[in-house]
């Protein structure tokens, strides 16, 4: 698959990928330094394809809790979403972080 990442670096940034997501589906991977969720990058990269948005939570606190005030779902980390239309259409967290899923749910949009 042709997956690739970037960093969410501002709170501007996250507002421009929520108006991407009015024409595409957007990813947003939340993670922290500590949690070890390499492998649910690289997972996801590896089944999904387009961009993959990160958040790190120790350089991005403020981006991290507006992710949590903007969707209303509780902040955890890791945690993943699919965001189309400006809306969530997928949300999973921790274990439930599956690339299958999150293909599926992209598919299906």
């Amino acid at each position: 698959m042709n997956s690739t990442f970037q960093a969410i670096s501002s709170l501007e940034s996250l507002e421009d990928l929520f108006q991407l997501s009015l024409n595409e589906p957007v990813i947003i991977f939340k993670h922290s330094n500590s949690c070890g969720t390499s492998a649910y990058v690289h997972e996801i990269m590896a089944e999904v394809p387009g961009k993959v948005h990160i958040v790190t939570v120790q350089d991005r606190r403020d981006v991290s809790n507006a992710i949590a005030q903007r969707t209303g779902i509780l902040h955890q980390t890791p945690q993943v979403f699919v965001v189309k239309n400006g809306e969530i259409a997928y949300s999973a967290s921790h274990y439930s972080i599956t690339p299958d899923a999150i293909a599926k749910t992209i598919a299906s949009l």
